[in-house]
């Protein structure tokens, strides 16, 4: 019958409409009695398997391939015949006659599609509808059809205008996840208690007055979000969530926690940042599976030492607090990868810290730091340390035994010294130390071959080591915030001081930082006066402007790479015509002079006249 429906559709001719009336009823009356067959002979799950588009072995009827197959067909008959064939068979409707090719659908996904209503196909799909996404839409009301979902195992309808959840929601009794985060919900209805199955709820981002006590009777709850919903104290009832693993509450007015919050022994991530916490129960030592603790963004003094009774904690975010010393006892929690102590008043690290050896991020950047304990060199698995805005005068040799260090950031302190230990990082890939006192860099530097930025603006360097030379990786290199391109020309000097071979360029020697915060400003005591003969010159001008208008240049640096002078060229237009400088070439721009009118000094775009000389 296929065949020969393909076989009249070659002709694209007036036939069509006959052959279409008469093949249709033929196929209809076969397809009947073969669908009557087939649901007397076959259970429910050999029906799913007919609509597979592939037929499987042992499946007596392709029904669906059959169908997808004819549709298409008659879908390309149909195109380009006159609308009267169009207006008779467009539409289709014949097809939708026999239940059994409904369309068997178990997830249907309309986000972020402007809806003000849920779309009432849903109903179509009432026996086999699993998942329903509806997040961010203009949906103010759930209808009653939603709730004939018998197989709905997912709603998601974050982000829309929901203003109530019915009562009828105890009938999705196979219900495991419900999100109806941001939306302007007041209430939960206490019907959901029958919702047994319901493993995870998001109440997060809605006006609600208060937590029903249905809701910590929701045996399976695994997750529940409560963030920023206006929550003044968590219920007591919490601890009856006994399978819950995931509590999240931020953004509320919480003080305090309650006690029977050591009953979640289940418990794997508690968020409870941006809230108005002074401490902490020592009742959160009690919770042994722990991996994540979030207490961020509160009015903490100093942490629990029941804390170092998390032995699987891995996670700890306290930043932005006011915690003024860690537990000496900190060193117990072995499992610790991940530290974030930004924006508080520390002053010293524990020394019990060398012993984590998993701690792989730590930060501290925004305290007082006045010293770094040495004992962070035994954190032999730390890949980022972040020591930004304290007022460390050094940093420890015992750096250099971080092999698996990636990122060092110690911007913004007092540092006058960089120890040549730091060369021993092999694996250091970002080096910042913007905005301290450095005098020199060490030669050890050279080492760092996986070495990709180094910015060091805001010290007072003379010069750059000679080695610099070799890190064939470095893609940025920062010594000053005015410099346009990451990468400078740097050229090979003398220090008149030591007679070692330097590199320097003409953002160097660099001037000091000046700093308006009391707390990281660099100071250095009977700094020298001279620097030798590395001199700040004043930025040239040409003597007459007008004339030195047609001669500008596009570019004004030239990529820096040891070894690899092919494309490394950077273009300069020179009066009308172009000249292409390799890093062979070199600039002398001896002749130049300054026009007494503009003598204008400082980092600037300027007109260039200069002449070029062969090396």
């Amino acid at each position: 019958m296929l065949a020969a429906v393909r076989a009249s559709a070659g002709s694209r001719c007036g036939s069509t409409q006959l052959t279409l009336e008469r093949a249709l009823p033929t196929w209809r009356h076969a397809t009947e009695a073969e669908c009557r067959k087939f649901s007397s002979g076959h259970s429910t799950e050999d029906q799913r398997s007919s609509f597979s588009t592939a037929q499987t072995p042992g499946t007596k009827l392709g029904i669906g391939r059959a169908w997808s197959s004819l549709r298409a067909s008659l879908c390309w008959l149909l195109a380009g015949q006159p609308s009267s064939v169009g207006r008779r068979f467009g539409s289709m409707k014949l097809f939708n006659c026999v239940p059994l090719f409904t369309r068997y659908v178990e997830l249907l996904d309309k986000r972020q599609c402007n809806l003000n209503h849920v779309p009432e196909e849903v109903t179509r799909y009432g026996r086999s509808l699993e998942v329903l996404l509806l997040d961010s839409n203009h949906i103010k009301d759930i209808p009653k059809h939603v709730f004939r979902l018998h197989k709905l195992r997912r709603l998601a309808l974050s982000d829309n205008e929901i203003h109530k959840i019915p009562q009828d929601i105890c009938h999705l009794l196979e219900l495991e996840e419900l999100d109806v985060s941001k939306n302007d919900i007041q209430e939960v209805p206490d019907s959901i208690r029958q919702c047994r199955h319901l493993a995870y709820v998001d109440l997060s981002s809605n006006p609600i007055n208060r937590l029903p006590e249905c809701v910590f009777q929701l045996a399976n709850l695994t997750y529940l979000g409560l963030n920023d919903i206006s929550m003044t104290s968590l219920p007591a009832e919490i601890g009856q969530l006994s399978t819950l693993e995931n509590l999240e509450a931020r953004e509320n007015l919480l003080r305090s926690l309650p006690t029977s919050i050591a009953k979640l022994k289940l418990l794997k991530r508690l968020d409870v940042g941006s809230n108005e916490f002074e401490t902490l129960p020592p009742e959160i030592g009690q919770l042994e599976t722990l991996q994540e603790l979030y207490v961020d963004c509160n009015e903490l003094e100093s942490l629990p030492p029941e804390l170092s009774l998390l032995a699987k904690l891995q996670s700890l975010d306290a930043a932005e607090n006011k915690i003024a010393s860690l537990p000496d006892d900190i060193g117990e929690l072995r499992s610790l990868n991940d530290v974030t102590l930004s924006q508080n008043c520390l002053e010293v690290l524990p020394h019990s810290i060398g012993r984590l050896k998993k701690l792989s991020i730590l930060k501290v950047d925004k305290n007082r730091l006045v010293a770094l304990t040495p004992a962070v060199g035994s954190c032999t698995s730390l890949s980022e340390l972040i020591l930004t805005e304290n007022l460390l005068p050094e940093l420890p040799s015992s750096l250099g035994n971080l092999k698996n260090l990636t990122v060092l950031n110690a911007d913004k302190n007092r540092l006058v010294e960089l120890l040549s230990t730091i060369g021993s990082c092999s694996r250091l890939g970002v080096l910042s130390l913007r905005t301290n006192a450095l005098s020199a860099l060490p030669f050890e530097i050279g080492k760092l071959q996986q070495l990709c930025v180094l910015d060091v603006c805001g010290n007072r360097l003379r010069s750059l080591p000679y080695t610099l030379n070799a890190l064939t990786n470095l893609h940025a290199l920062w010594l000053s915030d005015n410099q346009s391109q990451p990468m400078l020309k740097l050229q090979a000097d003398q220090d008149p001081r030591t007679g070692v071979k330097v590199l320097t360029c003409y953002l160097l020697p660099q001037s000091a930082a000046v700093l308006t915060d009391a707390k990281t400003d660099p100071v250095v005591e009977n700094e020298e006066e001279s620097t030798g003969r590395f001199e700040r010159h004043d930025t040239p001008h040409p003597k007459h402007p007008a004339k030195a208008k047609g001669r500008q240049i596009d570019g004004h640096v030239i990529p820096h790479d040891a070894g690899k002078k092919h494309d490394k060229e950077a273009s300069f237009r020179v009066g009308d015509g172009k000249k292409r400088l390799s890093t062979d070439d070199a600039i002398d721009n001896s002749q130049m002079e300054a026009d007494p009118a503009t003598n204008t000094t400082g980092n600037c775009y300027v007109y260039w006249q200069f002449k070029f000389s062969r090396k």
